[in-house]
């Protein structure tokens, strides 16, 4: 997100460059500008591709997910496929 913020850089470009939609990035925007997302300084601003780790043997998680989204509270298992914890996202962030 912080790439977008170098002067003469679109968005649109950094969502290609980084196989991402254009879309998120600009709701990222809208979050650092209201102070909900924390921006690393953007002088020579480079993006971090998001990774997905493999999931660590041993004990699971049974901690609950909670998504807030506006006014909206879901409390989910932790077993909930990431896949769905991001369909819903994707839901509530239409709806708000």
């Amino acid at each position: 997100m912080a790439e977008t913020l170098v002067a003469g850089v679109s968005v649109n470009e950094v969502a290609r460059r980084h196989s991402l939609q254009a879309n998120h990035l600009s709701a990222w925007r809208t979050l650092a500008r209201q102070g909900k997302l924390v921006v690393p300084e953007s002088a020579g601003a480079e993006f971090g591709a998001p990774v997905a780790l493999p999931e660590p043997s041993g004990t699971p998680v049974t901690t609950p997910i909670d998504l807030i989204i506006g006014a909206v509270m879901l409390r989910l298992d932790a077993a909930t496929p990431a896949a769905r914890v991001a369909e819903l996202v994707l839901a509530l962030q239409a709806r708000t």
